[in-house]
């Protein structure tokens, strides 16, 4: 699992089913995108109370061999595109609109290169401030798989 709360998290079985379902339905929409990303792709869980940014929860292909940075697999070609990646020398990952950009929806300061190694909390942005963001879990595609296996 991508973090302390992901670890949790993964254990309960009403996130492993909805991390079940948001994989089941990007393979039945985008196939593609899914089997590009290697088996290497994350689902980001955003907790209902954050809902200014919860449409960046889902399914996120690793882009173009990076190892930092994911995509996200959207449901309809109109939704506004999401990126999940890290700037290890400013110590962050960001969920955001532009990868690379220090602006986003939400923050982790951590300064890994690995998804799975991320251990710091999230903080989300409202609008006008950014807030602690209990709940917020990436979990590894691949890692689910093997745990129900």
């Amino acid at each position: 699992a991508a973090s302390l709360v992901a670890e949790r998290l993964a254990k309960e079985p009403v996130k492993l089913q909805r991390v079940r379902e948001t994989v089941a339905a990007a393979q039945r929409t985008r196939v593609d995108a899914l089997a590009a990303s290697a088996g290497d792709a994350v689902v980001l869980s955003i907790p209902g109370a954050e809902g200014v940014q919860s449409w960046r929860a889902g399914l996120y292909a690793r882009e173009g061999g990076r190892d930092a940075l994911y995509k996200r697999v959207r449901e309809r070609p109109t939704e506004q595109e999401s990126f999940l990646y890290a700037l290890p020398a400013r110590g962050m990952w960001l969920v955001g609109s532009t990868p690379g950009s220090t602006v986003g929806g939400l923050v982790a300061y951590d300064k890994t290169r690995d998804v799975r190694s991320m251990k710091s909390p999230w903080h989300v942005f409202d609008g006008k401030n950014w807030s602690p963001c209990q709940g917020v879990a990436v979990t590894v595609v691949a890692d689910v798989a093997a745990a129900a296996a």
